[in-house]
């Protein structure tokens, strides 16, 4: 894309950003958007002018002197993103592909992160990581940070999604935000999510196309294995084959959710055919959201 399509699409992609912003400000996780102001950070001693509102009596009781609580300014919540570029990604039977909709995905979070205002940074990944960026403030650091993940490119074959996670532990203030775009085909993360999980707020976000729960028909279809570039020729004209198909679909969205429940994570299954702005500014609005 030239640059002055890019500049539209991000333009575009800011705006839609608004509804996502509302979303997080008014729905389930607004507690982390909304400014608190100070939260409790010790006690001390009781000096001469502290106001006698902040006296912590329960302390002071214990000890036979008067102590007072102390305040610290709360930080801003951090989001972070981690999306998955591996070669899986790049598949999709319709207009986009799984990646074109992890990428929408995460230029509308961090735009939405960006009007709160919340520090923004992330870690794209295929077969092996890119490079992982802090969580800093500010359009430029925004606009780097989603050109980082347009420009990411590996032929590296697998997924370093457990290297991903592991990976923005030491980077990130206490209690961020954690998305995670990936279609999940991969195993051996449980560890790393729960990990995460016990530290941060965890929203993993799979990303899914219609074949994923019904075989296209019409004839011949060549399926193939984006890792390996092996591929057969198929006729799924049978009603057992379309109906292992469906069954094996809906029984792997239902491990996966069950594994980011038990693992502290909230589940959210984005499909390529989803309008992202809506899907995501729903999701966060939402009570619920499949919460844990």
């Amino acid at each position: 894309m030239h640059a002055s399509g890019a500049a539209g699409k991000a333009k575009m992609l800011r705006l839609s950003s608004f509804a996502v912003a509302r979303g997080m400000r008014t729905g389930m996780f607004r507690s982390f958007f909304r400014g608190r102001g100070i939260e409790f950070d010790s006690v001390r001693q009781y000096q001469y002018g502290d106001d006698v509102r902040a006296i912590d009596w329960n302390v002071s009781a214990r000890t036979g002197k008067t102590y007072v609580k102390t305040f610290a300014e709360e930080r801003d919540m951090a989001l972070f993103l981690v999306l998955d570029a591996s070669l899986s990604m790049h598949t999709g039977t319709g207009r986009k592909t799984r990646l074109d909709q992890a990428l929408e995905s995460a230029a509308l979070l961090a735009f939405a992160a960006e009007q709160l205002p919340c520090p923004v940074g992330g870690v794209v990944f295929g077969g092996e990581t890119g490079t992982f960026r802090r969580p800093a403030e500010g359009p430029d650091n925004v606009l780097s940070l989603l050109h980082a993940f347009e420009s990411f490119r590996t032929d590296a074959p697998g997924s370093a999604l457990s290297e991903a996670l592991r990976g923005c532990l030491p980077l990130l203030p206490p209690s961020s935000l954690v998305v995670v775009l990936s279609d999940f085909r991969v195993s051996g993360f449980r560890q790393a999510l729960e990990q995460l999980a016990g530290r941060h707020r965890v929203i993993a976000v799979r990303i899914t196309d219609p074949s994923d729960f019904s075989v296209p028909g019409g004839g011949v279809v060549r399926f193939q294995d984006p890792e390996t570039g092996a591929y057969m020729l198929c006729r799924p004209d049978g009603f057992a084959f379309r109906s292992a198909w469906e069954k094996d679909g809906k029984e792997n969205a239902a491990w996966w959710r069950s594994l980011c429940l038990r693992s502290g994570v909230f589940p959210f299954s984005l499909s390529v055919d989803s309008d992202a702005a809506a899907a995501l500014s729903s999701f966060f609005a939402s009570n619920a959201g499949g919460g844990v």
